[in-house]
């Protein structure tokens, strides 16, 4: 979507919305794009793209830390089985850095719920004329269906890439 400053290839079959995110007076509305695959009637299968205005000192994503605090964070926000061996579970399965972005992969689980796995992309990138965005991908992926659906999604993950990248401009 060129209008929110980000590319990524839709695999045939899949749909998409666009829309925003209310803000509150601490939290700006962010614009949000969601994709799905047309074909299955559920909602737990889906790739999420948002943007959000960020301070003007941080000008590159070590300024959240580096891509496995990064992930941590995700996961440790996620988990309360450290509580409660019932309630939701998340695990790290991996982080890394490539190029100006942060990839992240993990699961989450409830117990006799769901059980998904789940990939994160963070970027930073502008909008000539809106500076300093922060991209969020999120995708999710029902553990029992990733045999026919993972390939699709990760391709979507591996191709999404900020179309203004690096260009930050102090507000």
């Amino acid at each position: 979507d060129e209008a929110m400053g980000f590319s990524i290839d839709l695999p045939a079959g899949w749909e998409v919305g666009v829309g925003e995110i209310s803000g509150d007076d601490f939290t700006p509305t962010r614009r949000a794009a969601g994709f799905y695959p047309s074909a299955y009637a559920g909602n737990d299968i889906n790739v999420s793209v948002v943007t959000q205005s960020i301070a003007a000192d941080f000008t590159s994503l070590g300024s959240f830390g580096d891509d496995y605090q990064w992930g941590f964070n995700i996961v440790q926000e996620t988990d309360r089985s450290w509580k409660d061996p019932n309630d939701v579970r998340a695990e790290l399965v991996d982080t890394k850095k490539k190029g100006d972005q942060y990839f992240v992969e993990y699961t989450v689980s409830l117990p006799g719920e769901y059980d998904r796995h789940l990939y994160s992309v963070a970027a930073i990138g502008n909008i000539p004329g809106r500076y300093n965005l922060l991209y969020t991908l999120s995708a999710s992926v029902p553990t029992a269906l990733m045999g026919e659906y993972n390939d699709a999604v990760v391709a979507m993950v591996n191709s999404f890439k900020c179309t203004h990248p690096g260009t930050l401009v102090p507000v």
